[in-house]
């Protein structure tokens, strides 16, 4: 077996250099975060190990089993700071920006969000922690095209080693592509990808069918940009993305809070498995700790 190694500033970069060079039905072996880069091992097949498992659902089921048994996709190489007492101030931001209960992963769930916030990846995300934390779920991606555009190569390679069905219905064709009523062991998660500018009105629609909103915004927007881009219908949940690569600032989260809408995810790293999280005061104080330390950082400088 031969074993391609990439490495590129960022996992978008790693991950279109190993399609160009092994095509959609590469295997990712690993990925991990070496000297500021990040690295990916890919191959055109498995390593030949007896019981291998030939897919992502049943690596996951043996993940459970062995917990030290790293996953396929992904080799943690971000964990999440220790967390601190929340400050005053930051408590006051987390009850005013976080949910009052942890969000549920529903039985259909609607991804939506500005161009490069990661909707795609984020989608897949989302469907393998609903293969993790609910046993005998078979998620369904639905990525809804304009015309007759290709389905992204990216896509079809993480729903491959997922083990998932992408659907394609045309965008005009959705509401009644949807199942009449959501199953929460087939859940179907929407990605809008084609729509980078989901209206409320569109938004209000798919929860009338009965789905529930994720609005994806990348961490490290200007204050202003993230309150015009957090204009949604109440009741959509937000999701930070690129966590790993950008601490939220304490004034781009103020913003949001002033949106009305609730931040009840984050997501970051480079694969699909521990890569997304609910949000939660602890996380929220480690952010904290951060602008502590920058502000002491500026009157040191000063």
């Amino acid at each position: 077996m031969s074993v391609l190694t990439v490495r590129a500033p960022d996992s978008q970069q790693a991950m279109e250099e190993v399609l160009r060079r092994l095509g959609p039905d590469a295997y990712i072996l690993s990925t991990a975060q070496r000297d500021g880069q990040i690295e990916i091992r890919a191959a055109r097949e498995l390593p030949p190990v007896p019981g291998t498992p030939r897919t992502f659902g049943e690596l996951l089921e043996e993940r459970r089993a062995e917990t030290a048994r790293p996953a396929l996709v992904a080799e943690r190489g971000w964990v999440p700071p220790a967390p601190r007492p929340l400050s005053p101030g930051s408590g006051t931001l987390a009850d005013t920006l976080l949910p009052a209960t942890p969000p549920r992963l529903p039985a259909r769930l609607v991804v939506v969000g500005p161009p490069g916030a990661g909707k795609t990846l984020l989608a897949l995300r989302y469907a393998a922690l609903m293969i993790e934390e609910r046993p005998g779920a078979e998620p369904v991606i639905l990525a809804p095209r304009v015309g007759h555009e290709g389905p992204d190569a990216r896509l079809r390679h993480w729903a491959r080693l997922l083990d998932l069905p992408v659907e394609r219905p045309r965008l005009a064709d959705l509401d009644a592509f949807l199942a009449p009523e959501p199953d929460p062991l087939r859940p179907e998660i929407v990605d809008l990808s084609c729509l980078p500018d989901a209206s409320p009105e569109r938004i209000e629609a798919m929860m009338e069918a009965g789905a529930e909103v994720v609005l994806a915004l990348p961490a490290g927007l200007a204050p202003r940009l993230a309150l015009r881009l957090a204009a949604a219908p109440a009741g959509v949940t937000l999701c930070l993305t690129r966590t790993d690569l950008w601490t939220p600032e304490e004034a781009e989260l103020a913003a949001l809070a002033r949106s009305g809408l609730r931040l009840g995810w984050e997501s970051g790293g480079t694969g699909v498995v521990d890569a997304l999280r609910r949000m939660d005061r602890d996380r929220l104080a480690a952010w904290a700790a951060g602008w502590a330390r920058g502000a002491d950082e500026r009157e040191d400088r000063a």
